[in-house]
């Protein structure tokens, strides 16, 4: 593993990427998202892929998000490590980065691995940088991400 080139944290509330999903339009004001699981519960099944969710998440994203019981948990998840993954890799890509460039799927072991795509791809290798460690958690409603930009 090579040494820390950029680090990047973010925190995404729930029931805002509920709210701009698409998945419930009381989501993001409803009191019972700061139970988790109260929240999400109510937006299973919603199958519609609105324009934010579109420009944000990759098919491959929206189809692992969509299989779960919780799936906006996942995409705030998912939102939330895109944007730590920003804030650890901005200094060497610059304005190359879309959101969609940046993949996190679960492993094999069940754990968020994060893959680029693109012009954010061939930033990172240019400006040196050969991965990216991630780590999602949730705490009550909010969602947070921690991501590490690691030297080849």
């Amino acid at each position: 593993m090579g040494a820390v080139k950029g680090v990047g944290v973010d925190v995404v509330d729930v029931g805002e990427v509920a709210y701009l999903g698409g998945f419930g339009a009381a989501a993001r004001d409803d009191a019972r998202c700061n139970d988790v699981d109260a929240c999400d519960g109510s937006l299973v099944g919603a199958g519609k892929r609105n324009a934010f969710m579109r420009r944000v998440f990759t098919d491959a994203e929206w189809s692992e998000g969509t299989s779960l019981a919780y799936p906006a948990a996942y995409f705030a998840g998912r939102f939330a490590a895109k944007e730590a993954v920003f804030k650890a890799i901005s200094d060497s890509v610059g304005d190359a980065f879309d959101l969609r460039c940046v993949e996190t799927l679960f492993d094999e072991g069940g754990r968020p691995a994060v893959s680029m795509d693109g012009a954010v791809g061939e930033a990172m290798s240019k400006g040196g940088i050969g991965d990216i460690a991630v780590s999602i958690m949730r705490e009550g409603g909010s969602v947070y991400a921690f991501a590490f930009a690691l030297a080849r």
